[in-house]
């Protein structure tokens, strides 16, 4: 529920600005399916294994991912 609810509040429309809002709310309905879909399909991998530290894993899987994005995105930028 907090994944949710930290997906939410990151992603809502900051301005008034109505013209692209069926853009904002795909967008936001993407977010949440892959934040739920995510986390439900690595508890599923974690369970089927020793069934133990889901909270250890996933945060240091998030962050090696997280990593991963920020250098592709920085390498992407620079052209």
């Amino acid at each position: 529920m907090f994944l949710v609810l930290v997906t939410l509040a990151s992603t809502f429309p900051e301005t008034d600005d109505f013209s692209h809002y069926g853009w904002e709310v795909a967008y936001i309905i993407l977010e949440l399916l892959i934040t739920i879909v995510g986390t439900y399909l690595v508890f599923q991998v974690n369970e089927k294994g020793d069934n133990r530290d889901f909270l250890k894993r996933y945060f240091s899987l998030s962050f090696v991912n997280g990593l991963r994005l920020v250098l592709f995105a920085i390498f992407v930028s620079f052209p």
